[in-house]
Order: C-alpha cells, then sequence, then structure tokens
C-alpha cells in the first residue's frame, strides 16, 4: 500500500477508491460481487452474509459494533451454512465494523479450529483499512488462530478484488 509523509513527518496511508468501496451503507451487495450473483444468506444491522455457488466463496460484511450474543448466533448461522454447504473459503470485510471483544474473537477461534478438525482446510480473506478498529481486531484474531495451528489461514487485503484473486488460488 503506497504511502505519502506529512510535513511534520507523519505516515497517511492513500487508499485506492474502487466501485466496491462505499462510504454509505445500503444494505446493497457491492458493486465487485454484482457479477458473482451470490444469494443472500442473512442480513441484520451488523453483518450481511452471502454466498455465491459458482466459487463457493462465502461472503460476510461487517459493519458497526455488534453485540456479543447478535455476533455470536451470526458466526453459528456462518458456521451451520458452511458445514452444510461444506465451504471453506470466506472473504470478510470488516473495514466497518467496530471492536469485537476478546470472548467472541475466542468464540471465533473455537469454531474455526473445530470446523479444521471436523472439515479439513479454511481459509478466510480479510478486507480491512489498514488501523481500522474491525481490521486490528482481524490481526489480533489471526495471531491467536495462527499460534494454534502452527500456519496461516488468512489473507488480509484493502479491497474485494485482490482479496478475491487470493483467495480463488487457494
Amino acid at each position: 500500500m503506497r504511502s505519502v509523509f506529512s510535513v511534520s513527518g507523519k505516515k497517511f496511508f492513500q487508499i485506492r477508491k474502487h466501485k466496491a468501496v462505499h462510504e454509505k451503507f445500503t444494505g446493497a451487495v457491492p458493486v465487485s460481487r454484482e457479477k458473482e450473483n451470490p444469494e443472500p444468506v442473512y442480513s441484520n444491522e451488523y453483518v450481511v452474509i452471502s454466498f455465491d455457488r459458482e466459487s463457493s466463496i462465502l461472503y460476510q460484511e461487517w459493519r458497526g459494533f455488534c453485540p456479543g450474543t447478535d455476533f455470536r448466533a451470526a458466526i453459528d448461522l456462518i458456521f451451520n451454512f458452511m458445514t452444510e454447504k461444506n465451504i471453506y473459503k470466506t472473504i470478510c470485510d470488516v473495514r466497518y465494523q467496530r471492536v469485537v471483544p476478546p470472548s467472541s474473537q475466542k468464540y471465533v477461534e473455537e469454531k474455526v479450529l473445530g470446523y479444521i478438525n471436523n472439515h479439513g482446510s479454511f481459509v478466510t480473506a480479510f478486507v480491512a483499512l489498514e488501523k481500522s478498529v474491525g481490521g486490528v481486531c482481524a490481526g489480533l484474531y489471526d495471531m491467536h488462530i495462527t499460534k494454534k495451528l502452527g500456519y496461516k489461514i488468512n489473507g488480509f487485503f484493502d479491497n474485494f478484488d485482490d482479496a478475491e484473486t487470493w483467495i480463488i488460488k487457494k
């Protein structure tokens, strides 16, 4: 990611604007995924979950602060759907997500480890803005899960196109 320096020496990162990056949450599927026609799986004020049958990729678009009970319910729904459809690839947009409490991060870790133990492989491409709250929480989750597994299962990207390119190769 390219960066520029201010007069004071502080580093700023330029964020590339793509059609898929939208500032306002409309609940609509981002433009980059329209071509794939993902089917809606679940939606509430905190998350939109959709599935693309052709690529077998599950998309998650998180936003705002999701209370623990709602977060765990969405995670349960995601892993139940993944088990039912035998999915092992997800793209998780956390650009506009707020803090995920450590207890919820641990809950996801347990779900992922259980899924890997029962079904084998699992990979996630995170779409995150550098130093965003959601990105930092995803980074902590990644650090913990990598330590437990002994290998990486997550990739981090600043846009959907790069995330999709990476995950399709997995």
